[in-house]
């Protein structure tokens, strides 16, 4: 995105997140010194890269506690976008997290996808003078390959996502009793 470089910035995380599971991607604010701000508002965007599903939910803004005055917050209905408006009764000033912007994967999301998170939109002011804001790198999330530690069965490689059904049963230590006593065709290949 094009934003006025100043010595404010916004920025926004990544994070890694299992398929289907909640995500919370933090929201800072940098001001260089002598610079304050007490209103704010930005935008947030998270968009699925190639074949990774669109969001379904809305997403939620939890302001972060040390921060006065709760901000306006809006979807405009969208799945896949927040706004958020602050107008403080005292100036911000240093390096501030904001908050989260929070939501869920959709259950369909598989290993290896990813979204990228955007400030599409920032604007902050100091009472009536406007301060231009810089957005920081874009921020990711991306689905990541889980593992269930003697989670081994069924398998049909020694290399992860091949093996495992995120369930810890007897076939798993029937397994591994088997790759610990040296059982022919049931030890692992060498690392």
């Amino acid at each position: 995105q094009s934003f006025l470089a100043t010595g404010v910035t916004l920025a926004v995380g990544s994070t890694s997140v299992g398929q289907g599971g909640a995500f919370s991607i933090p929201i800072t604010l940098a001001l260089s010194s002598g610079v304050s701000v007490d209103s704010l508002s930005f935008a947030v965007q998270i968009t699925p890269v190639d074949a990774t599903p669109a969001l379904t939910g809305l997403l939620t803004f939890a302001e972060d506690v040390s921060i006065s005055g709760g901000p306006f917050i809006s979807t405009g209905g969208k799945s896949n976008a927040i706004s958020v408006v602050w107008a403080q009764s005292s100036p911000l000033s240093g390096t501030r997290t904001l908050g989260a912007v929070g939501g869920m994967l959709p259950a369909g999301t598989v290993i290896g996808q990813s979204y990228t998170i955007v400030v599409t939109e920032a604007s902050a002011a100091l009472g009536e003078t406007s301060v231009p804001v810089s957005a920081g790198p874009n921020g990711a999330i991306n689905v990541p390959v889980t593992y269930l530690v003697g989670d081994v069965a069924p398998y049909t490689s020694n290399t992860a996502p091949n093996f495992g059904d995120e369930l810890l049963n007897v076939l798993d230590l029937i397994q591994e009793l088997f790759a610990v006593n040296n059982v022919p065709g049931f030890r692992p290949a060498a690392c």
